[in-house]
């Protein structure tokens, strides 16, 4: 399980809790960005697309070991078109 979360105070800019990964043992398995506003905006072929509050480009993450393995812009992002989740029904 992927989680991320924040909080966001008028014209302040929004905290939050980074990106944590859980296994099924509900042992946390990795941690990243910590204290920064992040979300998932995609999952494909075992890595995990992730923007942030202010960032230029996702952080493209291995979801087997938990390292950033990439960037790219976020504009660019891959969009799944078949099967389980995918936006077009």
């Amino acid at each position: 399980m992927l989680v991320t979360g924040a909080r966001w105070r008028g014209t302040v800019s929004p905290t939050g809790m980074g990106l944590e990964a859980y296994g099924p043992d509900k042992a946390r398995r990795f941690r990243l960005f910590a204290g920064e506003d992040v979300w998932i905006d995609h999952i494909a072929n075992g890595r995990a697309y992730i923007a942030g509050y202010g960032w230029k480009n996702e952080r493209i993450i291995d979801l087997s070991t938990g390292r950033i393995i990439g960037t790219r812009g976020t504009a660019v992002a891959p969009m799944l078109l078949l099967g389980l989740g995918n936006p077009l029904g």
